[in-house]
């Protein structure tokens, strides 16, 4: 990666100075490179994600019997999908 620099001009202040390396950072797209290094996550195995199949079957098919037994209330405050 090219690294950002930014000389201080005469008679500019410090702030100035940071306020123009931070822009050109983030048009670098840097800030971008950083926090997507940081908030990263790894892929699901695949057992994981057949874990999570099986949960999300398993929790509609209880409101599909709870639905024809009458004791299925829609959540209050949400929108039906």
């Amino acid at each position: 990666m090219i690294g950002v620099e930014v000389k201080r001009a005469s008679g500019e202040t410090s702030v100035s100075v940071m306020r123009r390396f931070s822009k050109r950072m983030q048009s670098a797209g840097m800030v971008r490179r950083a926090k997507s290094l940081r908030y990263h996550s790894r892929n699901q195995s695949g057992l994981a994600l057949k874990k999570r199949a099986l949960k999300r079957i398993t929790r509609i098919a209880e409101i599909e019997r709870l639905k024809k037994l009458g004791k299925w209330n829609e959540p209050v405050g949400r929108k039906p999908h």
